[in-house]
């Protein structure tokens, strides 16, 4: 994304937890809601967490790996990007 004069190769919106410090749940559980989310660049580009830039989903696993059991993730936007849940697995 360029910025004015100025190009970000990355950007991110992360949610983490410590995976040793945590219990998991016996179901899954709802961490976070977000609602009504905007984003807006340094120069004044207003979008959601979709764009008008490119984004990706990443999900947390126990260790990293894909094979790993997922422990949190947010499944899908809604309300035009605007929205999303981000969710604590059961393993």
């Amino acid at each position: 994304m360029t910025v004015g004069n100025q190009t970000y190769n990355d950007i991110w919106l992360v949610g983490s937890i410590d995976n040793s410090a945590v219990t998991p749940p016996p179901a899954d559980t709802q961490l976070w809601q977000f609602t009504g989310s905007h984003v807006t660049t340094y120069s004044g580009v207003h979008g959601t967490i979709q764009g008008p830039w490119n984004a990706a989903q990443f999900i947390g696993t126990l260790h990293g790996a894909l094979s790993d059991p997922m422990v949190m993730d947010a499944p899908s936007l809604s309300n035009a990007g605007q929205d999303f849940i981000v969710w604590l697995r059961h393993r």
